[in-house]
């Protein structure tokens, strides 16, 4: 009841009853009749007449009062439902959930009168009184039988026991705690019965039904259950006892609780199985190395037939010698120490002569007195997990060296340091031992030895190298180039379907590792096209662009060399400044990249002239105002030619601002200071240096101290400081 959340309550007795149920009102009341105090049918009057209490259901529960008549009065006295005891328990549980459940009557109990009571008393009295007769009469049975037996129960220890067939009656006696006397319980046949498995009974019953017939002794094993659920195994040993006439009249014997151990015997027998069935080797050997059992399994692991006995052999023979000298010094002395040892050892195949790894635990085994008797190891062989590990890590290694060469390609620009890296990585791999790349030239159709280990690439290799690039694929020869047993191997670097070199490499990969190798050398062959491709194609673009730039850069001087010419007093003034300019700035030290937009620049610091018409720009003598202001435009058309040429747009600085001065009382914009780019200062010192030390038609050239003496003068007001001090270290260091 209790396993299914419901709370219990108990008295000792019909009294304690009746005040607990007064006080504590439960939903269900479980009664015997056979009471101290007050019995059960006084209860159940009781009971019913008190209102509060009257409609709580009962179910009385008997083993004493089981004939119909003590049923039907229990109900007459308002018991919900009577079950006589033992009762299975499943059964008492349904009549229990069929009380909780049950509608309460609408009207109380008609309680019997006092007569009917009566009669029903004197009845349940007489009972009592024949009950208590069989109880003496009992008595001296069991007295009788505890005589017969109480040696036999010393001296066994079992459970004696007495089945009477004609009564149905069963005896079993059993020794007491201290063993000097017996203790004896009865039962009837049909209880027994009931408690053996369905078909353990059939066996039962066949093994009773031979010994009668033979006359012979009883012994078998059964299996049955106890009243708590548990299952149990039992052995029987007895015999029958037969009257006058040939009759069996009871079977006796003994019963032994035997499930322990065939419990434990089942259980060797199933661990035996395992161990003998195991895939790892289990095995025990004396300390002395000794071998006094080892499975199938083990025997398959040293290589001997599996029908072999070893019982007797020398572990340490079966040792790989190595691992011999470390068991003594190492393993035994951890055992005897903690009691067990784990690692690995290897094992040598007895046939193949093979180290076998293995990964091992072995421990102690002792005797009672707690002394090391055997050692047992349980070894599992890891040669494939090895194997495993070593395709693993020569993955990882592989993996790596893809890295590195991909990490080559995307970083660097130079083809040489690339294919060498590709040559490093895959000869650190294991079982390479040299390795080469050729460039594939499509024009003359031959290779060209780039990077590697044979510097002095003989016809051999060559050969396989070029037999590649026939095949468009990957080419094997063994014993080649002088390298006994070992493979040369020729892999056509491939990008789009063009060839565009050969990876050749020497290798002595095991059998079985080739194809690995093969799938590393198929990606790196891969990478290295690409990286091939990719740096024709770069030194391809690098030459369009730098031809390109000298296309620009010549039709630049075009236009200058135009300029010029257009004005034969300045022919060559501008190459003149362009140079001087150049030199300036690397005085001042520029970034290479503004120097090429400042070389621009000054070759085209003149373009806007060609928006200034030729009376204005070829007139010999002074220009008035609006002339003036004319020729001025001429930077203001530089900007307006030159600003839509993306390619020019940063040498704009000399065309646009060189006649801006540094005090800001030039032109176009005024500027002033450092609002000027340098890249005008400086063509603004250079412009002015040249044409004061040129001829013109209105005057002759200045001498080189006067020039220097004027730009002096001007630092500051016309020119940059800055710029006249790195001008003048140019000039006067020519």
């Amino acid at each position: 009841m209790k396993t299914r959340s419901h709370t219990v309550i108990e008295a000792c007795d019909g009294e304690e009853g009746l005040e607990l149920a007064i006080a504590r009102r439960p939903d269900l009341i479980i009664t015997d009749i056979l009471m101290p105090k007050v019995d059960g049918y006084e209860f159940l009057r009781q009971l019913r007449s008190i209102s509060d209490v009257a409609q709580i259901p009962v179910i009385v529960y008997t083993s004493t009062y089981v004939e119909e008549v003590a049923h039907l009065f229990a109900m007459a006295c308002g018991a919900f439902r009577v079950i006589t005891r033992p009762a299975k328990p499943e059964e008492l549980l349904r009549l229990i959930d069929e009380a909780l459940t049950a509608t309460p009557p609408s009207s109380p109990v008609q309680l019997p009168d006092d007569k009917f009571v009566l009669e029903h008393r004197r009845l349940l009295t007489d009972k009592l009184a024949q009950k208590v007769r069989d109880l003496e009469t009992e008595i001296v049975y069991r007295k009788a039988i505890d005589s017969k037996l109480a040696t036999a129960l010393k001296a066994s220890g079992q459970k004696i026991f007495d089945l009477d067939l004609l009564s149905g009656r069963l005896t079993m006696t059993e020794p007491d705690e201290v063993g000097e006397r017996t203790v004896s319980t009865s039962a009837n046949r049909a209880w027994l019965r009931s408690s053996v498995l369905a078909e353990d009974l059939v066996l039962l019953d066949d093994a009773c039904e031979r010994a009668k017939a033979d006359r012979s002794a009883i012994r078998i094993q059964y299996r049955h259950r106890q009243v708590i659920g548990e299952e149990r195994i039992s052995e029987l040993r007895g015999s029958y006892r037969y009257d006058e006439s040939g009759t069996p009249t009871s079977l006796s014997g003994t019963v032994l609780d035997v499930t322990g151990h065939v419990t434990t015997e089942n259980d060797r027998r199933r661990l035996a199985a395992i161990v003998e069935h195991s895939h790892d080797l289990i095995g025990s050997a004396r300390p002395d190395g000794t071998v006094t059992y080892l499975n199938t399994a083990g025997k398959r692991l040293i290589e001997i037939d599996e029908t072999a006995s070893v019982f007797g052999s020398d572990m340490f023979e079966d040792l790989y010698p190595e691992d011999v000298s470390r068991v003594q010094q190492e393993v035994l002395p951890a055992i005897y120490e903690s009691g067990e040892w784990k690692g690995e050892l290897r094992f040598v195949g007895r046939l193949s002569g093979q180290a076998i790894p293995c990964e091992c635990s072995c421990f102690s085994m002792l005797n009672r007195e707690g002394v090391v008797t055997n050692i047992a190891i349980i070894a599992r062989d890891i040669r494939s997990r090895k194997e495993m590990e070593r395709q693993l890590n020569l993955r990882l290694v592989q993996l790596t060296a893809l890295r590195r060469i991909d990490v080559a390609i995307s970083g660097a620009v130079d083809l040489n340091l690339t294919l060498q890296v590709v040559v490093n990585e895959v000869r650190a791999v294991e079982w390479v031992h040299a390795a080469c790349i050729f460039l594939y030239d499509s024009h003359l159709r031959e290779l060209r030895f780039a990077c590697g280990d044979w510097s002095q690439v003989d016809g051999q290799i060559l050969a396989i190298s070029e037999r590649a690039v026939s095949a468009r694929g990957p080419i094997q020869q063994v014993d080649g180039s002088g390298f006994d047993g070992i493979t040369i191997q020729a892999q056509p670097l491939l990008s789009k379907g063009v060839v565009k070199g050969v990876l050749t490499l020497a290798h002595r990969a095991p059998e079985g590792r080739d194809q690995v190798l093969t799938s590393f050398i198929d990606a790196v062959a891969a990478q290295t096209a690409i990286a091939i491709d990719n740096a024709m194609l770069f030194e391809d673009l690098q030459r369009s662009r730098n031809d390109l730039a000298t296309a620009y850069d010549e039709t630049l001087e075009g236009w200058s060399r135009a300029l010029d010419l257009r004005d034969k007093e300045t022919e060559g003034h501008s190459r003149r400044v362009t140079d001087l300019t150049m030199r300036v700035a690397r005085e001042l030290r520029l970034p290479s990249e503004d120097l090429q937009h400042i070389r621009r620049g000054a070759l085209l610091h003149d373009i806007g002239k060609v928006g200034v018409p030729d009376k204005i720009l070829l007139k010999p003598g002074p220009l008035d105002e609006e002339e003036g202001r004319l020729m001025r435009m001429h930077a203001d058309y530089a900007l307006e030619l030159l600003a839509p040429i993306s390619y020019l747009k940063a040498a704009l600085d000399i065309p646009y601002c060189h006649h801006e001065r540094w005090d800001g009382t030039g032109y176009p914009r005024r500027l002033k200071g450092l609002q000027i780019p340098l890249a005008a200062r400086i063509f603004a010192v250079a412009d002015v240096w040249d044409a004061l030390s040129s001829d013109r038609p209105y005057r002759k050239a200045w001498p080189r101290d006067q020039v220097v003496e004027h730009i002096r003068q001007n630092s500051g007001t016309h020119f940059d400081p800055e710029v006249v001090e790195a001008f003048l270290r140019v000039v006067t260091s020519t």
